[in-house]
């Protein structure tokens, strides 16, 4: 998920935008490297698949089906009766391959000597003549095409043409894998989307902090040679690389013994407004929309869950169409590109404790206490709705109608009978 602020006109307002969340659910995110490796992997599986698993698979296509009673012309020889292993591979040493050089061997019938000539005996071909004759009126001509994509080099390119990335992605032993390519391209390219037709619509940048697989060598590699569209590129203007926003003028090069050059250090949530905090802007209209819609059936589709990780991901998906606002994007972009990083620049580079949630080993304590008195700011009195959620609404408000009215009965009852004189 991504957010950016972004402006119509020159003198217009900043107006905050959510850009299209990209789902991986369930998968790991690997580097260039580890990827490339995978699909290696699945391309000598490919390579070495039988002709009938090949067929299943859809590499081996115009094959006859099991059971074809046909003998095509340009089957191999072994297919004709009485003819073996053995025998083929005889004939295939003498220049008799495939049927249709035995309907050579059968039109010489009275002459063997051209035949005889390259090693053949006359017992081997008298073999493949009479399996000729035996096979009769079996033998056809192929009406279709035979095309065997676990001859090319690449598979997949072979069968899915400028798609075999994406359909190598869904075999067994990349589904659960996800290389940080896609993920970057897909930030880029809904970011170019959402500052498209605004004042930065050629000159936009993106934010990310360090993750292990986009500072990866490999990884900064790729970014140097290819766009936004994932083309190979010798350009430097039009290279993915530049739209990231990195250290310059030698930032960062003396830390960590320059393992920290011209890239972010790592963890940093004060200079991202999702984790500072727009998150939990997300979260509670989450958790709200779960609530509205406990009521509702399992598999009502208007309902909204957080019990599977399935479930929980296309809950998120539909809320993000509504939260964060765009007042609360362009209040948390502000504040994480100008307050934040003042602090950060007057703190020389450090840490500043307070301006961002981190976890973990980089926790500081003393920060984050626990206890005392807090006071929270008090929430936005109403609550975006979606369209989904009014059938529940309806119910909750008929639900609630239904108590009222049953207090109310009892009320009347017990203050009837309070008047009721005594016996």
């Amino acid at each position: 998920m991504g957010v950016a602020t972004v402006q119509r006109a020159v003198d217009g307002p900043l107006e905050g935008v959510r850009c299209k969340p990209y789902d991986y659910t369930g998968k790991w995110i690997v580097g260039v490297a580890k990827w490339k490796e995978l699909v290696a992997v699945e391309l000598r599986r490919v390579r070495g698949l039988g002709t009938r698993q090949a067929a299943k698979e859809g590499f081996l296509v115009g094959s006859p089906s099991k059971g074809d009673p046909h003998i095509y012309y340009d089957d191999g020889v072994a297919r004709l009766p009485g003819v073996g292993k053995s025998t083929a591979a005889n004939l295939a040493s003498g220049g008799i391959a495939t049927v249709h050089d035995v309907a050579r061997l059968v039109a010489a019938r009275a002459d063997f000597s051209e035949f005889e000539a390259r090693g053949l005996c006359r017992s081997t071909i008298l073999k493949a003549v009479r399996g000729w004759d035996r096979a009769g009126d079996a033998i056809v001509t192929r009406n279709f095409q035979v095309v065997d994509h676990r001859k090319a080099d690449n598979p997949y390119q072979s069968r899915f043409g400028n798609a075999w990335e994406a359909a190598i992605g869904k075999a067994k032993a990349l589904r659960k894998h996800e290389c940080v390519t896609h993920l970057w391209l897909h930030v880029l390219q809904e970011t170019a989307s959402v500052f498209r037709g605004t004042t930065h619509e050629d000159t936009w940048m993106v934010y990310h902090d360090a993750l292990t697989h986009l500072t990866d060598k490999s990884t900064a590699e790729w970014m140097r040679t290819h766009d936004i569209d994932g083309a190979a590129t010798t350009e430097e203007e039009q290279a993915i690389f530049r739209r990231w926003v990195l250290p310059v003028y030698g930032l960062n090069n003396d830390i960590g013994g320059g393992r920290y050059a011209s890239r972010p250090v790592g963890n940093s949530p004060e200079l991202m407004p999702l984790d500072c905090n727009l998150f939990q802007d997300l979260d509670f209209a989450v958790n709200y929309h779960v609530a509205v819609s406990k009521g509702l059936a399992d598999d009502n589709p208007a309902k909204f869950s957080r019990r599977t990780p399935k479930a929980a991901a296309e809950t998120f998906k539909r809320i993000w169409t509504l939260a964060p606002d765009s007042v609360r994007i362009v209040q948390d972009v502000t504040r994480c590109w100008t307050t934040h990083l003042h602090q950060i620049r007057e703190a020389r580079g450090c840490m500043v404790p307070g301006i961002g949630n981190h976890n973990g080993r980089r926790r500081v304590l003393g920060v984050h206490k626990h206890g005392g008195h807090r006071t929270k700011k008090p929430r936005a009195a109403t609550m975006l709705l979606h369209p989904d959620t009014q059938e529940a609404v309806q119910e909750l408000i008929a639900r609630a109608d239904e108590v009222w009215a049953r207090k109310r009965a009892n009320r009347r009852q017990a203050a009837a009978v309070a008047a009721q004189p005594p016996p």
